[in-house]
C-alpha cells in the first residue's frame, strides 16, 4: 500500500510539473517587461502643501549617459509617474555624469543669485521632466556641451514657453 500511495505521488507531481506554463512563455513576458536602461532616483522630496493640489514632488535621477536619448526620456517619465501618481505637480532632474551632481556639503551650502554655475553640468546630458495637472513636457540638452534645449509636450503646453 506505501508503495502505491509512493507512486501516485509521483505521478501526481509528474503531472503537475508538466501542465505549468512552458519557460519560454514566462522568459518572453520577463524580456517584453525589461527596461532598456538602467536609472537611480537618489533624491525625492516631497512639498506638502495643505491641498494636494499645490503639493509637489521633486526627484533627482541618475540614468546611464549611454542610454540618454529623446526616447528613454519619454519612457523614464512614464516609470516615473506609475511609481510617483501623486501629488500631480512632479519635477523631475535627470543626470548623467556624477559632475553634474552636488555634493551633499555643496547642496548644503548657501546659494546666492552671483553663485556660479555649475561648469560640469552642460557638459553631460540633461533633462528636466515637468507634471502637473493639465501639462506634461520635458527639456533637455540633446548635444552637449552645445547649452542649447529641446523642449517636447507630451500633453497640454509648456506654460513656461515664451509663445504661451
Amino acid at each position: 500500500m506505501k508503495m502505491f500511495i509512493k507512486l501516485v505521488i509521483i505521478l501526481l507531481v509528474v503531472f503537475l510539473v508538466a501542465t505549468l506554463p512552458s519557460n519560454s512563455f514566462s522568459e518572453s513576458t520577463r524580456q517584453d517587461s525589461k527596461i532598456k536602461f538602467k536609472y537611480l532616483i537618489f533624491k525625492n522630496t516631497l512639498n506638502e502643501k495643505p491641498s494636494i493640489q499645490y503639493s509637489r514632488r521633486t526627484l533627482n535621477v541618475f540614468l546611464e549617459e549611454k542610454a540618454f536619448s529623446e526616447q528613454s526620456i519619454k519612457e523614464l517619465y512614464l516609470l516615473l509617474s506609475n511609481r510617483f501618481p501623486e501629488p500631480q505637480w512632479l519635477e523631475a532632474w535627470v543626470y548623467t555624469n556624477l559632475n553634474q551632481v552636488e555634493t551633499p556639503e555643496e547642496a548644503d551650502s548657501p546659494k546666492s543669485s552671483t553663485t556660479k554655475d555649475n561648469p560640469d553640468h552642460n557638459r553631460s546630458h540633461w533633462a528636466w521632466i515637468y507634471r502637473n495637472k493639465d501639462n506634461v513636457f520635458f527639456r533637455y540638452n540633446p548635444n552637449p556641451p552645445n547649452r542649447d534645449v529641446k523642449t517636447i509636450v507630451i500633453t497640454g503646453k509648456d506654460p513656461y514657453s515664451v509663445n504661451r
